[in-house]
């Protein structure tokens, strides 16, 4: 039976090739790949074509209607009800697979087949595929709170496309958290998918992309810093709320004391840089919607500062 598939929603074309190709390169042959077409106005079918369609591992389907331009979650969620193997991986459009990476990946998975998650270490990479940035080294197997630490410590390259999901669990969990842009949902859902601890591979075997054309990297309308916003905010009462759920999993101890001051901590310093970068790029009533809701006078003015130096920079 077969135990993975890369569940990889599509609507750019600039790198779907290599990524297709990264896929198909595995050194571990036994899973399937659903590519789904976001009814995008590019020729992805040729390229699909092109790479995989004579490869009976490969499906390809296109939905009539654009799901994620209202929710790109929607369309993640979409696919995790179509999957029917003990494993996925979302994969994505631009990034890049090492040939190795579902035989590193599936070795953990016999080693701790108690975890519903496992993480490959991640290389950030530019439009010409040349290296800019690696990640840290981390424990092969993490506790829920040493992962949160994990996400919020130096050197963690976020995105989601390098984590491998057990089917039943996320399903089980309602799927992938949805926020606007799908911003923050990759942190939300694998803290909610880390409860039964971790799994790290120690090797870099995942390329995640920066380009103009992805969304973390990519310039921003008004309308998605605004989204972007909200979205943090709605990821920040999602994390306070679950975080103490978690902390409760944990005898008091210094080493969790000492977890729980660096993750909020670092976490703070995350929150404030998402909102330092983005509210100058909203509008005036966008950015009163917005404060209004900031308890912290020193991040208020702020934020007006940094509001105010972008109208007055343009």
């Amino acid at each position: 039976m077969i135990k993975y598939t890369f569940l990889l929603p599509a609507y750019k074309p600039d790198f779907l090739e290599v990524a297709l190709r990264s896929i198909k390169s595995q050194t571990y042959s036994d899973f399937k790949v659903l590519v789904s077409d976001d009814s995008s106005p590019h020729d992805l079918k040729s390229i699909y074509n092109k790479v995989c369609g004579d490869d009976d591992r490969f499906t390809y389907r296109r939905n009539e209607v654009n799901m994620g331009s209202k929710s790109l979650v929607s369309h993640w969620n979409l696919l995790v009800d179509m999957c029917d193997t003990e494993y996925f991986i979302l994969a994505s459009d631009d990034d890049i697979y090492e040939p190795a990476f579902l035989e590193e990946v599936d070795k953990l998975a016999q080693k701790y087949p108690e975890v519903d998650l496992i993480r490959s270490r991640v290389k950030l990479i530019d439009e010409n595929g040349s290296l800019l940035e690696k990640d840290a080294l981390f424990e092969e197997k993490v506790t829920s709170l040493e992962f949160i630490s994990q996400l919020y410590g130096n050197h963690y390259i976020k995105c989601i496309a390098n984590f491998v999901f057990k089917t039943k669990k996320l399903k089980d969990n309602g799927g992938f958290i949805d926020f606007p842009l799908a911003w923050h949902s990759d942190s939300a859902t694998v803290i909610m998918m880390g409860k039964n601890e971790v799994a790290n591979t120690k090797d870099l075997l995942f390329s995640f992309r920066s380009s103009e054309v992805n969304i973390t990297y990519g310039k921003n309308s008004e309308r998605s810093c605004y989204l972007k916003l909200v979205a943090t905010f709605m990821y920040d009462r999602w994390l306070k709320n679950n975080l103490d759920t978690i902390s409760l999993m944990f005898e008091e101890t210094a080493y969790k004391s000492h977890l729980m001051y660096f993750i909020n901590r670092y976490y703070k310093t995350t929150f404030e840089t998402d909102l330092y970068t983005y509210i100058s790029g909203v509008s005036f009533w966008h950015f009163l919607k917005l404060t209004r809701s900031i308890k912290s006078l020193y991040v208020n003015l702020n934020c007006l500062y940094l509001f105010l130096r972008g109208k007055f920079n343009r």
